[in-house]
């Protein structure tokens, strides 16, 4: 039953007049004067109802740390199953390119590699320092510096690496074939030019770390008649290593070698 405030006042000035009669008629008819009053009733319900809403706020709590816990679970393989196809596309792609060079040498590559033409340049070159690597015709500018690469930064991401800047330039009017060597193994690319234009890897990029098939074992640059002519962006390198490449020129036979260090004191 519930009581207005009229009600409410009218029994307190009752209890209030009535002193200890009151309480003893009440004892008399065997009611205990210690009843609780209508106000410490309505604070119990009001501290049973705040118990309740503290159980069903910790309740809710526990069941978002749960959802949270499961969507990282979650998270964590999808990136662990895209890192494994990325590798396994590495490698499709790399036994591929093997499977072409075994059979046709350095032929397959003037077929089938990338070209840097003199129009994508980024113009001449400066003066000559001890720390270019000169392979014929083919200067790898500043390359003996990679040295001091740090490990962290030829480490993955997710299956994924950053790409290390290195400029090469090519005698003026020479056109050379740059080839990662079978020694080196699948654990670089060259990324001076790529057969693919970049957007069509949109969904392998991200945050600049690409993924070591985009790269390529061959690139043909193509100087410009009048100068010596300088290319830009570099490599993708998976962990230290010495970089074997070897340098051509349509129609001859002779070859250059050139042993590019990455995070490793000295290469042979």
């Amino acid at each position: 039953m519930q009581f207005s405030s009229r009600h409410q006042a009218l029994v307190f000035i009752l209890l209030a007049v009535s002193g200890t009669a009151c309480t003893g008629a009440a004892t008399d008819r065997g009611v205990d004067a210690s009843s609780p009053t209508i106000d410490s009733l309505k604070t119990e319900d009001l501290d049973n109802r705040v118990q309740e809403l503290e159980t069903e706020l910790d309740r809710i709590r526990r069941s978002e740390e749960s959802l949270r816990s499961s969507l990282e679970r979650l998270t964590r393989n999808s990136n662990e199953r895209e890192a494994e196809l990325i590798r396994a596309t590495d490698q499709w792609m790399s036994a591929a390119d093997e499977l072409g060079s075994e059979l046709l040498g350095v032929d397959y590559w003037w077929e089938h590699a990338p070209v840097r033409a003199c129009e994508s340049a980024v113009g001449g070159i400066g003066e000559d320092s001890a720390s270019h690597i000169r392979a014929g015709p083919v200067q790898f500018l500043y390359a003996r510096e990679n040295a001091d690469v740090a490990t962290e930064d030829l480490e993955p991401i997710d299956g994924r690496y950053r790409a290390i800047k290195l400029g090469v330039a090519v005698d003026a009017g020479e056109r050379a074939l740059v080839v990662r060597l079978p020694e080196s193994g699948p654990r670089s690319g060259l990324m001076w030019s790529i057969r693919q234009p970049m957007e069509s890897y949109a969904e392998a990029i991200t945050d600049d770390l690409y993924p070591l098939w985009v790269g390529e074992p061959a690139v043909v640059f193509e100087a410009c008649d009048e100068f010596t002519t300088s290319f830009d962006r570099g490599l993708l390198v998976a962990g230290p290593q010495c970089v074997e490449l070897e340098v051509h020129l349509m129609g001859r036979e002779r070859a250059w070698r050139a042993s590019l260090p990455f995070g490793v004191d000295a290469c042979p």
